[in-house]
């Protein structure tokens, strides 16, 4: 399967390695699956860390490095013109646009949203989004 996966995936699987993002990651990267990342989602990482994680930056670094052995990277494709979640259209364009995904992988939930109404696209997702519960240590 062939997957884009998000911003909204590799900055906590980065920060969190044994998150449900990780988790997911980690699939869409190992055959026989084939991962996608687009430049801009790159970027928008190594800003969130340069802003808010300065001390992080050289394991963001890492972290893409080792991106780099099992993730095809894209470019983004020009502006269509909708100014709608304008931030997040560089990465959902690179999926519609360039038709190389399957699946995009992300955590943003404007995505099914915008894409539903504005490509005509189906999106499978679940009625109720429920989280793990990590278990409690016992006294």
């Amino acid at each position: 399967m062939k997957t884009l996966i998000d911003t909204t995936v590799l900055f906590p699987a980065m920060l969190f390695p044994k998150s449900d993002s990780a988790l997911a990651y980690k699939k869409a990267v190992l055959p026989p699956n084939t991962a996608f990342v687009c430049d801009y989602a790159l970027d928008e990482l190594r800003h969130i860390f340069n802003l808010y994680f300065p001390d992080k930056i050289a394991d963001c670094e890492a972290f893409i490095e080792k991106m780099l052995l099992g993730v095809e990277f894209v470019g983004r494709p020009k502006s269509d013109g909708n100014n709608q979640i304008q931030n997040d259209m560089p990465r959902f364009r690179a999926a519609i646009a360039m038709n190389i995904a399957d699946v995009v992988l992300s955590n943003d939930l404007t995505l099914g949203t915008w894409l539903s109404e504005n490509k005509k696209i189906e999106i499978n997702k679940p009625d109720k989004v429920t989280r793990r519960r990590r278990s409690q240590p016992q006294d």
